[in-house]
């Protein structure tokens, strides 16, 4: 499986918040967001060609390709968004890709990560890892 990145919304050189989606075992349409996120930068991952499935990472080499472009993005961020404090991470993905975003994430040089869980058919903040 190829992984594709996608920038919805480019962020303005100060914004302090940002959004990342993981679509990766499911789907997460940008309706779906707290209205608070709604007009914030976007960054989404998800599977280059294929359906969002929970097979879509079923290998070691395809969990290498996300792990690729999650480190590709917060190079990205910590290059070009110096400003970004907080990423706002609203995930559809299988454990093993929950665990490469905290193993890859470096709270030294990366934004914070605020981290939503789906309950009642809404997004809340559940989580903060700075």
């Amino acid at each position: 499986m190829r992984t594709d990145l996608d920038h919805a919304r480019d962020p303005a050189p100060d914004a302090s918040d940002g959004v990342l989606i993981l679509n990766i075992s499911g789907s997460i349409q940008a309706e779906e967001l707290p209205q608070q996120l709604a007009l914030l930068p976007r960054w989404t991952i998800h599977p280059h060609d294929v359906t969002p499935s929970v097979d879509a990472i079923n290998s070691v080499p395809t969990l290498n390709e996300f792990t690729s472009v999650l480190r590709q993005l917060l190079s990205e961020l910590e290059a070009n968004h110096k400003n970004l404090r907080r990423l706002h991470v609203l995930a559809a993905m299988p454990v093993s890709a929950a665990v490469t975003l905290g193993r890859v994430h470096d709270a030294n040089v990366h934004p914070d990560l605020v981290i939503y869980d789906r309950t009642a058919g809404q997004y809340t903040a559940a989580l903060r890892i700075s």
